[in-house]
């Protein structure tokens, strides 16, 4: 049975988190007496919200470092569901998801 090509909107959100360490009320600093910097995103795709059909995949991307050198955590989420994904990038399968809206999230952090 072939599936009407219906399309799917799917809206990309990006929350960068840099959690200062606080020890027993003390902000601890780096090295360099500095306070924690956030992750900086080197490049994200899709550049845009993309449209596509229900029987398409969609691919998302994201490329950062930390200006800390502290190790970089990313989780994916799917309508606010934890999905599976490597840490660098998440596929979205039209074939597993009727039409409608999704608003996709990676949540980026140095912990």
């Amino acid at each position: 049975m072939r599936r009407n090509a219906t399309n799917i909107v799917i809206i990309l959100c990006i929350v960068v988190a840099s959690v200062t360490i606080i020890y027993w009320g003390i902000n601890i600093e780096n090295d360099n007496n500095t306070a924690n910097q956030p992750p900086f995103i080197n490049s994200y795709y899709a550049l845009v919200n993309p449209y596509i059909d229900e029987t398409e995949i969609q691919e998302f991307k994201i490329s950062a470092t930390d200006p800390d050198g502290d190790p970089l955590t990313c989780g994916w989420y799917l309508n606010g569901t934890g999905v599976s994904g490597n840490f660098t990038s998440y596929i979205f399968d039209a074939n597993s998801n009727p039409n409608g809206t999704y608003y996709v999230k990676v949540n980026l952090t140095d912990g």
